[in-house]
């Protein structure tokens, strides 16, 4: 059976049973990325890999700014999902389900919040991308924000590792995409207590000033430290 059709047949089974939104959410979510990188594959080729690759690499890029409940809930949704498949269709989806490393589990969730509690503290007005939703408003306060002499400092975009953490406020960055060089980038508290050491940050950073030094414009996805 093709995996895409396989995923829309129990998206139907949960709206049948008034499963509520955030539930259908994490199988959309699933399907997706099915349809984008394995759109004809049998439900057989969802292998081990399949899932590693969902797990630390497309949900991290995909996830913006939803509720909590969906970053706590995913794992146990596709594992409810890979289980019920293979009681109704003979697939062995769980076994290459329960195959993954064993950290997985808590390395999506807690790089998922990173990643939602950079968008939070640059104030992106991206919500959701799965579809897209903007914060208007919160665009328009962004724009305003900008610096006045931006253009006299380009940004600087790619993959940046986090190199150490200071416990109170900042982060060092190195920047390992083009050339090499370490920066010092300030947040709040959620993404300190999230963030740690090894994580790779696909982000947009510019120099503003002397006092201000770099600051985050935008945020791509992350890589958890040991998806690396």
């Amino acid at each position: 059976m093709k995996a895409v059709f396989l995923t829309e047949m129990y998206i139907e089974k949960l709206k049948k049973w008034n499963k509520p939104f955030s539930h259908i959410y994490c199988i959309r979510l699933f399907r997706d990325c099915v349809e984008e990188t394995f759109c004809d594959a049998e439900d057989s080729e969802l292998s081990k890999s399949f899932f590693a690759f969902f797990f630390r690499e497309w949900l991290p890029y995909n996830i913006c700014q939803e509720d909590d409940e969906i970053i706590e809930m995913m794992y146990g949704r596709i594992r409810d999902m890979c289980k019920f498949c293979d009681r109704k269709t003979g697939t062995k989806l769980f076994s290459s389900f329960v195959s993954l490393a064993p950290f997985t589990a808590g390395e999506t969730k807690r790089i998922m919040y990173v990643k939602k509690h950079i968008m939070q503290f640059i104030k992106s007005p991206v919500i959701n991308k799965r579809p897209e939703v903007i914060d208007l408003a919160r665009y328009r306060i962004k724009r305003l924000a900008l610096p006045k002499n931006r253009q006299d400092f380009l940004p600087e975009e790619g993959y940046f590792k986090v190199a150490d953490i200071f416990t109170n406020n900042s982060v060092v960055l190195k920047k390992i995409s083009g050339y090499t060089f370490f920066i010092r980038v300030y947040f709040d508290g959620p993404v300190i207590d999230k963030i740690r050491p090894g994580d790779m940050l696909d982000m947009k950073v510019r120099y503003i000033d002397n006092i201000t030094g770099w600051r985050v414009e935008d945020i791509s996805g992350c890589l958890a430290r040991d998806s690396i």
